[in-house]
């Protein structure tokens, strides 16, 4: 049997940049997709399209209803694409579509969260695996208290066991967070590192504590590179 030894930095170029960007309603999750500068698959289970809709970046947009629609778009992209980018938007709402299936096919709550925490771990691990793209996924924020009684934030779906789940699956997972500035200008921040109140991490070691919204400028950090697309 041959064994092929790898470098680290080729295996990571070619798995692809997995990562978890959540935050509050209008913080600009979906606009993301419009910052990859590559060819942008934007799967949306959410019915806010409105703020890419004047978009010029080379985004594609496929709407899933069920989650049988979601298998045949994971299907689709194994087969091999011309795209770099896999946007996911967003994992809460997947998770509120599986869980109103399984409510449906079971008069039990307790098994019917737990049908859906499984199968929506499965399809964040599927997609996560894909080789060859980039993939993202966007979650609602929420927020809690920890065993000291603060406050903190992190991604949101049914099931308290599936958030807390979520960022362990990725690479990178960013909180995207509005701060005013001095001149009440809505500023816009990737929060990349975790503080005790919002839940982050960088697998990377490459990101500053705050980096700008912007995903090709994201990515050509932690790669060290300029990119090149696929159709180049």
């Amino acid at each position: 049997m041959s064994i092929e030894f790898k470098k680290p930095a080729d295996v990571a170029r070619a798995s692809g940049i997995k990562m978890l960007v959540y935050g509050v309603p209008g913080a600009g999750k979906t606009l993301l997709s419009t910052t990859t500068g590559e060819k942008t698959l934007l799967v949306s289970a959410e019915a806010g399209l409105l703020s890419i809709m004047g978009t010029k970046a080379d985004v594609d947009v496929v709407e899933v209803h069920t989650f049988e629609q979601l298998g045949g778009i994971y299907q689709h992209l194994q087969g091999g694409t011309d795209y770099n980018w896999v946007i996911l938007d967003s994992i809460s709402e997947i998770a509120e579509v599986v869980l109103a299936e399984e409510m449906k096919a079971s008069k039990h709550a307790l098994k019917a969260y737990g049908e859906m925490a499984t199968k929506v771990i499965n399809m964040v691990r599927a997609f996560r695996d894909l080789s060859g793209y980039d993939v993202m996924f966007t979650a609602k924020q929420d927020k809690s208290t920890d065993d000291y009684n603060r406050l903190t934030y992190g991604p949101s779906t049914p099931g308290a066991k599936t958030a807390a789940a979520l960022p362990y699956y990725v690479d990178l997972v960013a909180a995207l967070i509005l701060h005013k500035d001095r001149e009440g200008n809505t500023n816009h921040w990737l929060q990349c590192h975790g503080d005790g109140i919002y839940i982050a991490k960088d697998r990377s070691g490459r990101l500053d504590a705050y980096e700008e919204p912007n995903l090709q400028a994201v990515k050509e950090k932690i790669l060290g590179q300029k990119l090149t697309s696929k159709a180049a």
